[in-house]
């Protein structure tokens, strides 16, 4: 008898959790029974976030009903405590909506969704800016959507499209896609028929009318043509120092066409490598040039049994004492391909012979890719005679950077690498030894990047532990930090604190992040810790 006392005792002494259940809502969306807004729920007990509470969301406004169509919905908070669904509504107004959860107790909140009188109709028109491109299967015509709501663009809104060609070989740049902050989106075709094609796009959701284009693709030149490029300029009059010109033969699609015998015709003094040679495998033959006269030349290439020929000139050769050097040096290489990283070149403009700088002489910069751009198309010598260019691209490749004097009388190559941006990367390995792990310790250079959002999944074989709220695991211990965001490390939008999977936007770059989880692990024990740039 005594003990079933004591234990009514305890119960009735129990103390529950301080439980925080809150609703809010987005508000803006128009009452037209499609736009939404989003209502969440947010639950927390004793300063914790609460994973997998089930709300239960509710109105009884007549017009209002969730994505499910019902006036009620169902939703589980995620690890963060929040879950979120959507609202639609007929009429304009306040909707009020009603959250429970149940948390040791029932737990009860509301909120009041705003939404808007019906705006005007939503408009789609089409613009044909490139038309009567080549049917080659690479050249493309373009077509410019546009989606306004009376004067105002519509961002966001999914468009799918269809192409209806004779021949069935035209190719759309994309299936379906989502207008931009504009309310703009922007299609390519391409085809290897010429023909007429009719293209239609049309809302993903029957949220307004469609609209059709009429492009023409048209037939494709077949001849062929010559193009040159100097690569070794101003060297010495002394009959036997090169300058060095590649030629490429291309087809009627801009491709190399090998095994094309082309014959060279020189300017008077100017001695040629070879008067015959056949292109290779890239369509191209480097032929070799000398003089013994300080002058510009020019030499002919005829590609022979065709009417083709083509003409290059500014072939310069000057006196040995009147040399000048042009060196460049990389100062930073093996750029990311993201378009902001670069790689960077410093030029050096000299006298040869007495080493005397050379200033305020423009250098002309020439890449030999098509999403490659420099800083400048001209860069200009300092009073030290150095000029510096930085280069950035979007696509991991090798560069070739051309620099000349504005005479093309000397000129520089350099070659640059850009890599692949760490975008999706996993981290697997074991315990280096028996003891509390963060995970710091297992991210090993990853460059989190301030505007990305990032989802990190740690698969630990260990017992987990979190610091509390304004702590972040640093070196075995919990280190507080003020002002929201961790000091140390990347910083985070929301708190470092997940079970799992968490999802966070980097607010300040940095190449580690400590957070409050850590972990109590064996020597040898397992670990994965995977980052996916959920923005890539």
């Amino acid at each position: 008898m005594m003990k079933a006392i004591n234990k009514e005792l305890f119960m009735s002494n129990k103390r529950l959790a301080n439980v925080e259940f809150t609703l809010t809502s987005t508000a803006g969306a128009f009452a037209n029974n499609i736009d939404t807004n989003e209502i969440t729920a947010h639950v927390m007990a004793d300063g914790l976030h609460q994973y997998g509470v089930d709300v239960l969301f509710s109105t009884s406004v007549t017009g209002a009903s969730f994505s499910n169509g019902s006036q009620t919905i169902a939703a589980k908070t995620n690890a963060l405590g929040t879950c979120t669904v959507s609202l639609r509504s007929e009429v304009s107004g306040l909707v009020n909506v009603n959250g429970t959860c149940l948390v040791e107790e029932v737990h009860m909140a509301n909120v009041n969704s705003e939404f808007l009188e019906k705006a005007d109709v939503i408009t789609l028109t089409e613009s044909v800016q490139v038309d009567n491109s080549r049917a080659d299967g690479v050249t493309a015509n373009r077509i410019v959507y546009s989606l306004k709501q009376g004067n105002v663009p519509v961002p966001g809104q999914f468009l799918t499209f269809t192409a209806f060609s004779t021949s069935g070989g035209a190719k759309l740049s994309a299936a379906f896609g989502q207008t931009d902050s504009n309310g703009s989106y922007i299609l390519d075709i391409t085809n290897t028929t010429a023909e007429t094609v009719l293209v239609t796009a049309a809302s993903a959701i029957s949220l307004f009318a469609s609209v059709a284009s009429q492009i023409n693709f048209v037939e494709v030149d077949t001849a062929y043509t010559i193009t040159s490029l100097i690569t070794v300029n101003g060297t010495a009059a002394d009959g036997v120092s090169q300058n060095k010109v590649l030629f490429q033969v291309l087809d009627g699609l801009n491709k190399p066409v090998s095994g094309k015998l082309l014959q060279f015709i020189p300017s008077t003094n100017l001695s040629l490598q070879d008067t015959f040679a056949t292109t290779d495998s890239n369509g191209t033959v480097t032929l070799g040039c000398s003089a013994l006269l300080a002058s510009s030349y020019s030499i002919t290439a005829v590609l022979y049994g065709e009417n083709v020929l083509h003409t290059v000139g500014n072939i310069t050769f000057v006196q040995s004492a009147e040399l000048d050097s042009l060196t460049g040096v990389i100062l930073k290489n093996e750029a990311l391909d993201d378009g902001v990283d670069y790689c960077e070149i410093q030029y050096r403009l000299t006298k040869k012979s007495t080493r005397d700088v050379i200033e305020n002489q423009k250098i002309e910069i020439q890449l030999n890719s098509i999403t490659a751009f420099p800083s400048a198309r001209t860069i200009i010598t300092d009073y030290a005679g150095i000029a510096t260019l930085r280069v950035y691209n979007t696509v991991d490749e090798s560069v070739v950077v051309s620099a000349y004097t504005a005479n093309e009388s000397l000129s520089e190559r350099t070659i640059i690498e850009f890599v692949a941006e760490n975008k999706n990367m996993t981290f697997t390995g074991t315990a280096s030894a028996t003891r509390y792990h963060g995970l710091n310790e297992f991210i090993t250079n990853y460059e989190f990047k301030a505007g990305r959002t990032y989802q990190i999944i740690a698969a630990i074989t260990g017992s987990q532990y979190n610091c509390s709220a304004n702590y972040v695991y640093v070196n075995g211990t919990c280190t507080y930090y003020a002002g929201g965001i961790p000091t140390v490390g990347a910083g985070f939008s929301v708190a470092h604190h997940f079970s799992g999977t968490g999802t966070f936007t980097c607010t300040r770059a940095g190449t580690t992040a400590y957070f409050r989880n850590y972990y109590y692990m064996s020597a040898g024990a397992a670990y994965s810790v995977t980052i996916n740039d959920l923005s890539a």
